[in-house]
């Protein structure tokens, strides 16, 4: 690729974003998907505490891995006292989710000997394990998603120790109300160098950042649509039901007041609990993979809302309780709650009445590897 021995550029991954850590083996990273692959640049993956894949068994691109060392835990307690420090300067994200009541909470399980979820030096660890990566890898350009949560600042504070450039690659569609990305100049030097969008219509919103924002497009939606077929499949219900993260409890609420109702449900992998309810069928098929089989697909996701408008597919929107960054210009109808869909149906209205198509603004389709290389280098370069 022309200009690839001008700039070392990595991805970055953490192994506790599914199906990473083996819930899927047949597919690539969640985030990235199989873009590794396709602009043909090395994976590294952060292994924490999930389970985790070898780089052997992952078929999506040229794979390494890091991990936090239990022989560098005398460095946690110095990192922790670090990160209160820059909390005081740059803001409460500098701390990586260390919270009063998250200490409290650990602290009464270890009484109990209770199991926990998670420690919570979990990115303080990151931090250490990712610098010292850094420093024997020296890449030149780190790119990774995650953009300003705990992960994200991580990994820039990794990248500021060792002088490594880092351009935050977004995680998904964000919403114009993103309180993490109304407070990216509180960061200083803990904001990364540039940020990637997934889509023209969020290089467009996020714009007047304080930071050079380009477009980096996603393959995460869009990654096995070429598995798309148009033939005849088996019919299994009317509706499926694809909730995000946010709107999951509110719509589980939902069909628990409906239990004389049958529901299809392909839940967001991040949030599988809740689903055990005797009127819910569960999917946890590739959504690609369940096209065709129902009459329309009800969303609030934004990853969905992408992959249905990329595939041609009309779907039900939702906009519930969890925000979305889709562009809304091709929507027809929008709905707040599962049962204003429900309701509407009962009362008559057609499906072909209340389905969107999508707007081309969600398109996520990435350059190609020489246009996302020259993609990092134009958002680099004002600085």
């Amino acid at each position: 690729m022309e200009g690839r021995s001008e700039l070392r550029i990595v991805l970055l991954t953490a192994d506790r974003f599914s199906p990473w850590n083996g819930r899927r083996r047949g597919e690539p990273d969640h985030i990235w998907a199989d873009m590794p692959l396709e602009v043909d640049l090395p994976l590294l993956v952060y292994r924490g505490e999930e389970i985790s894949r070898g780089p052997d068994e992952y078929r999506f691109g040229n794979v390494e891995e890091t991990e936090y060392r239990h022989s560098d835990r005398w460095m946690v307690p110095v990192v922790v006292f670090q990160s209160l420090l820059l909390a005081v300067r740059f803001g409460p994200r500098l701390l990586l989710g260390l919270r009063p009541l998250l200490i409290v909470s650990r602290v009464k399980r270890a009484l109990l000997r209770q199991s926990s979820p998670g420690a919570v030096t979990r990115w303080h660890r990151a931090v250490i394990g990712l610098t010292r990566h850094l420093r024997t890898a020296r890449p030149d350009v780190l790119v990774f998603h995650g953009e300003f949560d705990s992960w994200g600042i991580a990994v820039v504070w990794a990248c500021r120790r060792t002088g490594v450039t880092c351009v935050a690659h977004q995680h998904y569609a964000m919403p114009a109300d993103t309180p993490q990305y109304r407070r990216v100049e509180r960061l200083g030097r803990f904001a990364p160098d540039g940020l990637l969008c997934v889509s023209r219509y969020q290089q467009e919103l996020w714009k007047s950042l304080p930071i050079p924002v380009g477009f980096g497009g996603s393959r995460r939606p869009i990654w096995n649509l070429h598995n798309h077929s148009e033939s005849k499949k088996e019919r299994v219900g009317q509706l499926l039901i694809v909730p995000s993260v946010g709107d999951t409890v509110q719509i589980q609420r939902e069909i628990a007041n409906r239990p004389n109702e049958r529901f299809h449900v392909r839940p967001h992998p991040g949030r599988m609990g809740g689903w055990d309810m005797p009127n819910v069928e569960l999917y946890e098929d590739n959504l690609v993979d369940l096209l065709g089989r129902f009459d329309a697909v009800v969303t609030s996701s934004p990853s969905p809302t992408v992959t249905l408008t990329a595939a041609g597919q009309p779907f039900i929107k939702m906009r519930g309780e969890q925000p979305d960054g889709t562009c809304p210009c091709g929507e027809r109808r929008v709905f707040s709650r599962l049962s204003e869909v429900l309701d509407t149906l009962a009362e008559g209205d057609a499906l072909n009445q209340i389905m969107s198509l999508g707007c081309e603004h969600n398109r996520t389709d990435p350059p190609s590897g020489e246009e996302y290389l020259r993609a990092i280098q134009q958002t680099l370069a004002p600085r």
